[in-house]
């Protein structure tokens, strides 16, 4: 009895941390901080400490993790790119730009934040401080899409968004 209730229990925790959320809704990370998903966006989390929110519907995402033409994804997490502790998060955004590719076509260290653009993509990572805590921000949408300027609006809005719960500590890497 006691064993199907551990997996009963582990099964609505991995059910509650992969739940799809649509629209203005605020998403739990699991850590102990949240987001507010954008207007005809959806969400989920993707393990704990991270969200992704994307404007197309989930089976769009191809194997390689590429998505449709018209479509983008905002993740956020709390725990740098290169999955261990940092107190340099713009060396932590170069890092990861370095692992896109292509060429930076913009950047600065304070707030932390780097522009790329590599074979067809573009992404925009950002490290914002909220509550004391530094995030993580990459939005990824293709070039040459007419609402890259929009995306770029809605980062700043989700980013504006995060909250950390009262309390809670980040978890140890």
């Amino acid at each position: 009895m006691r064993k199907a209730g551990c997996f009963a229990l582990a099964m609505a925790i991995q059910m509650a941390t992969t739940a799809t959320i649509y629209g203005q809704t605020t998403l739990q990370s699991g850590t102990g901080f949240s987001a507010v998903c954008p207007k005809g966006w959806h969400g989920k989390t993707l393990h704990p400490g991270a969200i992704r929110f994307i404007n197309f519907p989930d089976n769009k995402w191809q194997y390689s993790g590429q998505f449709p033409k018209d479509g983008a994804a905002i993740t956020i997490s709390d725990s740098p790119p290169g999955g261990h502790e940092s107190t340099n998060p713009y060396g932590e955004l170069m890092w990861r730009a370095q692992g896109v590719g292509g060429q930076i076509i913009q950047s600065s260290q304070d707030p932390a934040r780097v522009e790329v653009i590599a074979e067809g993509d573009h992404y925009i990572m950002a490290a914002p401080e909220k509550d004391g805590y530094t995030f993580y921000a990459f939005l990824h949408y293709h070039n040459g899409d007419p609402q890259g300027e929009a995306y770029g609006h809605l980062l700043s809005e989700v980013i504006a968004s995060i909250k950390r719960e009262p309390g809670t500590a980040r978890p140890s890497n």
